[in-house]
């Protein structure tokens, strides 16, 4: 970088212009992100650049239409879907896409119907009403699994108080009971 004179010369005769060589500009680097997706709790993800620059604006686009924009590089809230992640410098722009998956299933209450022992029967039975079969169900006592259904039935259930818990993916729900003695 800088200002310079180029002369040349050809025998007698010479001529001189004055240069100026400009810095190379800023690229910024690959917006490499780390993403949060959805979970249980929060319906919507969040991206953060891992390595931000000064002079460099940051913008999650979606379909070729800015979506978000961060000089810090932190987007929050951001719906699922694919975006390109665009690292804006003063005249050069890099680019990397990312995907904000869905919000996991949130699995119903459970509803269940009970029967507790009596003459016919020594042990207790648990009817899941709503059952999903993309779904686990367990009996808990404290934190210990006490039983575990394959099907919407949990047979043979000793006297006690359980807690019955549905599972879908990462996502739980839970009711109490009791099986009386």
């Amino acid at each position: 970088t800088g200002s310079y004179t180029l002369r040349s010369t050809i025998g007698a005769c010479a001529n001189s212009n004055d240069v100026v060589v400009k810095q190379r500009p800023l690229i910024p680097n690959k917006p490499l992100s780390d993403v949060v997706h959805p979970n249980c709790i929060a319906a919507k993800g969040s991206v953060r650049v891992r390595a931000i620059q000064q002079q460099v604006t940051y913008l999650l686009t979606q379909g070729g239409v800015q979506q978000f924009s961060s000089d810090s590089g932190v987007f929050r809230e951001v719906p699922e879907g694919s975006y390109i992640v665009k690292a804006a410098g003063p005249v050069c722009n890099t680019f990397d896409t990312i995907v904000i998956n869905p919000k996991p299933e949130w699995p119903a209450t459970p509803v269940f119907s009970l029967r507790n022992p009596d003459c016919d029967f020594n042990t207790g039975r648990v009817a899941v009403r709503n059952y999903r079969s993309n779904a686990t169900y367990q009996l808990l006592q404290g934190a210990a699994v006490r039983y575990s259904a394959t099907d919407s039935v949990f047979s043979a259930v000793d006297a006690g108080t359980y807690e019955l818990v549905v599972t879908i993916g990462s996502c739980k729900n839970r009711d109490g009971l009791t099986v009386n003695a």
